[in-house]
């Protein structure tokens, strides 16, 4: 029965694509060298901690900035981008890098490299995030979304709501939908607005994975064994 109940609950994860950070070399502050009053793409600068991929064997992610406060937005120096700093989080949930967000004086989005799908079935999405605790406001923005063929989907979208009434603060979160087996892309996305540094959003894990769903045979096979286990 052991060697049963190894067989039948040996299902595991495949990823397609997938980044925790690992793969980056933090640095400084980010400064951003773009007009804070027009959207734009961030770009890497030499020896700040970079804010878009730039290693190909994992999911790529690009960065942008959006003027939605009319403020300084990133070139007055922020704590963006790649970060091994684990003074707020404790850990990161894999390996020891996460992508930071924080006093964004704006919408800094990042877009993930879209995921072909073609073929594929049971597909997951999954991303840890982590928000820190602390005195969040009305106009502040955390936004995760998932964009297929097939449309956009909302995990998490506090317009409206304060990030202080929503039970997520000081620990990681996972972040998960399935994704529908007709999409045959998908494009994940995170967007942030703060104006505190203390206001910081850290985001880890971040999977494109096929979870296959328990089968007919495998169901009848946990039945069996449990009829095993009842008799003895």
């Amino acid at each position: 029965s052991l060697l049963l109940l190894g067989s039948i609950t040996g299902l595991e994860a495949a990823t397609i694509a997938a980044t925790s950070f690992e793969n980056e070399t933090p640095g400084t502050q980010y400064q951003d060298t773009g007009d804070p009053a027009v959207d734009h793409a961030l770009l890497n600068n030499p020896g700040q901690s970079p804010v878009n991929s730039t290693v190909a064997s994992e999911l790529g992610y690009t960065a942008s900035y959006q003027n939605t406060l009319n403020g300084v937005g990133l070139t007055d120096g922020d704590f963006v981008g790649i970060s091994n700093f684990t003074g707020d989080v404790g850990a990161f949930t894999d390996g020891v890098q996460g992508y930071q967000l924080s006093d964004t004086d704006g919408q800094m989005t990042v877009t993930f490299a879209a995921v072909d799908l073609t073929g594929e079935t049971d597909v997951v999405f999954s991303l840890d995030y982590f928000a820190n605790s602390t005195g969040w406001e009305i106009g502040d923005l955390l936004q995760i979304s998932l964009t297929t063929d097939l449309g956009t989907t909302f995990i998490i979208n506090t317009i409206g709501s304060d990030i202080d009434d929503l039970m997520i603060e000081g620990r990681w979160v996972t972040a998960s939908i399935p994704i529908p087996d007709a999409a045959t892309t998908a494009t994940a996305t995170v967007s942030f607005t703060s104006n505190s540094a203390s206001e910081s959003l850290y985001l880890d894990n971040v999977r494109f994975e096929v979870v296959p769903e328990p089968s007919t045979s495998l169901l009848v096979g946990l039945a069996i064994f449990g009829l095993i286990r009842r008799r003895r």
